[in-house]
């Protein structure tokens, strides 16, 4: 019994960055479906020129940033405590990095990728028409 007590309380930051980002996790999903009940699920070139569209999509993209960077953390932290602990909180930080790009493949990364294509067509044409 003190072994596992001993393991846990070495994994202690372990799970508080790991509540932490759970919690993002679930409220990225809340402001996903939210999102998408709002826009729809495509991507659509016109909703580029929708103030509140790129807006929305930019917060859910920072968000879903944010919540990878705080499991990253938490799987560096667990790899240092080397204890069964931080095997599991590793294993759970990574389904949940999963998790986080499923939801934000579409139409998330799909707006960020269309806005980096249409931008870099307008730079390329204005940069090279004489």
């Amino acid at each position: 019994m003190d072994e596992i007590i001993e393991d846990i309380s070495r994994s202690v930051w372990n799970f508080i960055t790991l509540a932490i980002s759970t919690a993002l996790y679930f409220y990225l999903k809340h402001s996903a479906n939210h999102f998408v009940s709002l826009h729809g699920s495509g991507v659509r070139a016109r909703n580029l020129i929708n103030q509140e569209y790129m807006a929305d999509t930019g917060r859910i993209l920072a968000l879903m940033f944010f919540t990878i960077v705080l499991f990253a953390i938490t799987i560096f932290i667990a790899f240092k405590s080397a204890s069964f602990t931080g095997l599991v909180q590793i294993l759970v930080s990574l389904w949940f990095i999963y998790l986080t790009f499923r939801i934000s493949a579409l139409p998330f990364l799909g707006t960020a990728l269309l806005t980096v294509v249409i931008g870099g067509a307008v730079v390329y044409i204005i940069t090279h028409t004489d």
